[in-house]
């Protein structure tokens, strides 16, 4: 790369030299067993970060079925700020609540029967993935992840 750098007699060639040198690096790199296996091991992990983005909207369901049942409503709560005239809140500054459906008792195990079954399915499939990316790609920490989400389980 030196000496093709020194032969260049203008700008341009410089330029060029330095474009075919470092696509050579690219393309060198990019062929590198080990960042193939990091490219699959970073989608395996996008596949379970869904997975787990997926358990939390299933709790965040399943809190929203158990106020249903109890009949009961989340407050939420603006910024309380007083008004400098007249000390008072302006209408969007007041706690809104939000009406909720009841269903009954039988909907709601229904609903727990079927996040158990799906939160029983996308455990073992986190706890697998982690094993294969860790192996894959020699990160230890997503093995000991893995057995921590094992032995937390059931």
């Amino acid at each position: 790369m030196k000496e093709k750098m020194r032969e260049c007699r203008d700008v341009e060639e410089l330029i060029y030299t330095h474009v075919q040198y470092t696509s050579s690096i690219q393309y060198q790199v990019l062929l590198n067993e080990k960042v193939v296996r990091i490219q699959t091991v970073l989608t395996k992990l996008s596949i379970i970060y869904n997975t787990i983005m997926d358990i939390l909207n299933m709790a965040i369901s399943f809190s929203q079925k158990y106020l249903q049942l109890k009949q009961e409503s989340i407050s939420t709560k603006h910024d309380r700020k007083s008004h400098k005239r007249t000390s008072s809140q302006s209408d969007d500054e007041r706690s809104t609540d939000f009406p909720i459906e009841s269903i009954s008792e039988s909907e709601f195990i229904e609903y727990v029967k079927h996040v158990d079954d799906r939160f029983l399915r996308a455990v073992p499939f986190i706890r697998s993935g982690l094993k294969a990316s860790a192996r894959a790609a020699e990160y230890p920490t997503l093995g000991m992840l893995a057995a921590s989400l094992e032995v937390g389980v059931r």
